[in-house]
């Protein structure tokens, strides 16, 4: 996998255009969906639910949510996300309306074609995740509330390893994605004012830019003596590079590389400022 000299040469392209204003600072084989979820915490699951939910057992696929047991029978109340083997929600569907007594209702608030269905028991969501994942929560008895908790879960880093387009936090996303080798990369961009050469000088303009690229989960072996994946700084093609792997800023599983380069901002009295620091490039993730 030539992963360095392919990321280099994007770098070398999308750093023309440096935003005015801060940075908005994880095996998946080429074309396989997201199937990893972020779990929202068993406070911000009860506030929507209705429950008293006080235990949250997360995998890197699945959310169990539990209530201390009553005091008069000792039940406890769960709620649970998973994502089921479906090929589609036109599959998850038809396998569900092949079931006695299931009655189906529409979800249109997760997205046009996610419904759910009750039998005697608490309703269960079917929606799309991401693309060509198909998630279900379980546990919600009233259906409003049931689609309202399922609003919750999103994919795990969403704006780095999820096509589309998406507003976070106030700031508006674009990512898109495509086979690489033995895995998959996703480049991200964000909508934000940039500084971008004009002959002599610098002017502003507003309009989509470069932030990051992320190659998803991959075998950390499939990386072995590859800078991208090794703690160290480094100089390739006249620019200086720095990975670091494991820690605080990169997560457990995931190296991120910055690269040394010009960044140009405008001051308070309108003038443009160039200063040289790390610009955040890309990261790996590991499987």
């Amino acid at each position: 996998m030539n992963v360095l000299r392919r990321a280099l040469a994007v770098a070398a392209t999308v750093l023309l255009a440096v935003p005015a204003v801060a940075r908005a600072d994880e095996g998946t084989a080429p074309g396989t969906p997201v199937r990893r979820i972020s779990c929202p915490t068993a406070e911000q699951v009860s506030k929507v639910s209705g429950y008293d939910l006080s235990s949250l057992t997360a995998t890197r696929a699945s959310c169990w949510y539990e209530s201390a047991p009553t005091a008069a029978q000792g039940l406890r109340q769960r709620v649970e996300f998973t994502y089921t083997k479906d090929a589609g929600l036109a599959a998850a569907r038809s396998r569900v309306e092949a079931w006695q007594d299931a009655t189906i209702r529409s979800a249109v608030a997760l997205g046009p074609e996610a419904f759910s269905w009750e039998s005697a028991g608490p309703a269960n969501v079917y929606w799309e995740v991401s693309p060509g994942a198909v998630g279900t929560l379980s546990g919600v008895d009233d259906h409003a509330k049931a689609v309202a908790t399922a609003e919750l879960f999103r994919p795990q880093m969403e704006v780095y390893t999820v096509p589309g387009e998406r507003t976070v936090s106030g700031r508006k996303w674009r990512t898109t994605c495509e086979p690489y080798s033995e895995t998959t990369r996703c480049r991200t961009e964000i909508w934000a004012h940039t500084v971008v050469p004009d002959g002599a000088s610098f002017r502003r303009q507003e309009g989509w830019t470069f932030n990051s690229l992320t190659y998803l989960w991959s075998k950390r072996a499939l990386w072995a003596d590859n800078p991208l994946a090794t703690d160290g700084t480094w100089r390739a093609d006249g620019r200086v590079w720095r990975t670091e792997c494991d820690t605080a800023a990169t997560g457990r599983g995931a190296c991120r590389t910055w690269l040394r380069h010009p960044t140009v901002e405008v001051a308070p009295d309108g003038e443009f400022v160039t200063t040289v620091g790390w610009v955040f490039n890309n990261q790996v993730l590991f499987s």
